[in-house]
């Protein structure tokens, strides 16, 4: 029997590309939840060349209520697949799953959910997550991050919190529709996490409920070390413009640990021109706070091995040592 739409509780949504071997296991995790309310999941492929919409049409024939797909006939990029996706949702709360990941406890949206139906001054939720090396068996080792604040206001979100997109669950109510500048986004999970927290806490559960899949086709854990504090430059201005100055205090040392770490990077490759500019750029950027963005160096080097001996970089700069090793 199919649900009107504002009878559903939750929206799972789920954007694939290229997700053969992972997509199985990935609706598995879904469909395992010891959950009662309804729920739909909604899933865009966005125009797979592999054995991913099959899979996916295999699923919808099996629960034809529970699915709706949309499968893209090319590839039209992660942003438009995602829009197709949103256009979607009716859900009161949205469960948000990337393709190549997979929730780890049955008991992950009950969870979520039974805390957001319990709290509604809250506007998510999120959990903590174990990373994968391609296989769901290489599950291994700590949680991602350390324990984190159960209760994450705007203030805490802008210090540094790591949130994992395949863990999060929102109220849609408080965030109905994306402003273009989320779009714009190269991490447009970042985008919604600050949303909700511009709208209320998010709930924090230090409890591991998702894992997070590395593998050389993945958005974010195959590209470089180099585009990846590039994205994160990105967002971490943006949030400072949205605020209007007002948690520069704590967004501008991070963005300047992040252009020393991008000069590390260019002096290793010997590019002293790009390590200079990123260095002039950390500079406009609070430079007197260098314990703070010692920190946040830190943090960072503990998620991006490649970035370990950049810590030594970045001391000399704070010292006023030479820019780089060939100046």
């Amino acid at each position: 029997m199919t649900l009107n739409p504002q009878d559903m509780k939750v929206s799972v949504c789920i954007v694939t590309y290229n997700h053969e071997a992972y997509i199985r296991e990935t609706l598995d995790s879904v469909l395992i939840q010891d959950f009662d309310e309804p729920y739909e999941i909604i899933v865009g492929d966005d125009g797979s060349t592999d054995r991913t919409p099959e899979i996916l049409q295999e699923y919808a024939d099996q629960y034809p209520d529970r699915f709706q797909l949309i499968l893209h006939e090319e590839n039209r990029g992660p942003r438009a697949n995602v829009r197709s996706v949103r256009a979607r949702l009716t859900g009161e709360y949205i469960a948000v799953l990337d393709g190549d990941d997979f929730w780890t406890d049955p008991d992950k949206l009950r969870t979520q959910v039974g805390f957001l139906d319990a709290n509604p001054n809250f506007s998510a939720a999120a959990c903590q997550y174990r990373s994968v090396v391609a296989r769901a068996e290489d599950l291994h080792g700590p949680p991602v991050s350390p324990e984190q604040p159960e209760v994450i206001d705007m203030e805490t979100y802008l210090r540094g919190v790591w949130i994992g997109a395949s863990g999060f669950v929102y109220r849609r109510s408080m965030v109905p529709e994306f402003p273009e500048w989320v779009w714009e986004l190269n991490c447009g999970d970042k985008g919604l996490q600050f949303l909700c927290a511009e709208q209320g806490p998010i709930r924090f559960f230090n409890r591991v409920m998702s894992a997070y899949r590395i593998h050389d086709g993945g958005m974010y854990s195959g590209i470089n070390s180099e585009r990846r504090l590039g994205w994160m430059i990105e967002y971490l201005k943006v949030f400072d413009r949205r605020s209007n100055g007002a948690y520069s205090h704590i967004l501008h040392p991070r963005i300047a640990a992040k252009y020393y770490l991008r000069a590390f990077l260019n002096d290793e490759r010997q590019d002293w021109e790009a390590s200079r500019r990123a260095i002039r750029q950390a500079r406009r950027y609070e430079p007197s706070k260098s314990k703070v963005m010692m920190e946040e160096a830190k943090h960072l080097v503990r998620r991006v091995p490649p970035l370990h001996h950049g810590l030594r970089f970045l001391k000399r700069q704070i010292k006023g040592q030479p820019e780089t090793a060939a100046a």
